[in-house]
């Protein structure tokens, strides 16, 4: 794992096996509740829809959104098994859109098996298909004006930020561009840490990482 060295993320080095990540999920829910089940059919669900995909990084993609479920819970104390869902599943509608596959994560799956509200979180962290007229910037901002009205939305930031937080510690010259990184850094301090202030989500990492990655980018 390429993961920096400004903060300490041991925990998460059972993100990519399915037995370490579900035990995690055991100890705080329970491994006889209902909640535990859900987190572990969208875990199931999730790892066979990545299969084989892998991250910029190298590691099986998997290891993202459950890392970004254990950033949520350990560091963001989430409770809510709802929420952990999102973030297990935050990438799976538009990984299928970009893909071009046939989508079993559409609303009415959702909806049916994990609820309407869980529906909802998947919604709000899946950016505009690129089709026609919707251009990849286009799509950028139509979702960053989206969020601007979700400013209010606790339960979002709990997932955006855990979201940027893991793609930004694991962030690196080998595997993308300086432009790219500064352009990620830009994005995060002007469009997502004052949100992390204004909820008290991830403040601390989020500077950190932020702090790290520049000194370490102007060193280069």
């Amino acid at each position: 794992m390429i993961y920096i060295r400004c903060h300490s993320v041991a925990f998460l080095e059972d993100a990519t096996e399915p037995r370490g990540f579900l035990q995690k999920m055991q100890d705080v829910y329970g491994n006889k509740s209902e909640e535990y089940k859900k987190i572990e059919w969208a875990e199931m669900l999730t790892r066979e829809l990545f299969s084989g995909e892998k991250r910029l990084t190298g590691e099986p993609y998997i290891t993202h959104p459950n890392s970004v479920a254990m950033i949520a819970t350990k560091l963001g104390g989430v409770r809510d098994y709802r929420v952990i869902i999102g973030c297990i599943i935050h990438d799976n509608r538009e990984y299928e859109q970009e893909q071009g596959i046939r989508s079993m994560w559409s609303p009415k799956f959702v909806e049916t098996w994990f609820g309407e509200y869980i529906e909802w979180l998947l919604a709000s962290q899946t950016m505009p298909q690129v089709l026609g007229e919707m251009t990849k910037e286009r799509a950028h901002s139509t979702f960053y004006n989206s969020m601007r009205a979700l400013c209010k939305r606790r339960d979002f930031f709990e997932i955006k930020l855990a979201d940027r937080l893991h793609n930004l510690w694991t962030l690196s010259s080998e595997i993308m561009p300086a432009r790219k990184i500064i352009s990620k850094i830009e994005e995060t301090r002007e469009g997502l840490l004052p949100y992390a202030q204004r909820h008290s989500i991830l403040v601390r990492e989020l500077h950190e990482v932020l702090e790290w990655l520049e000194e370490n980018n102007n060193n280069k």
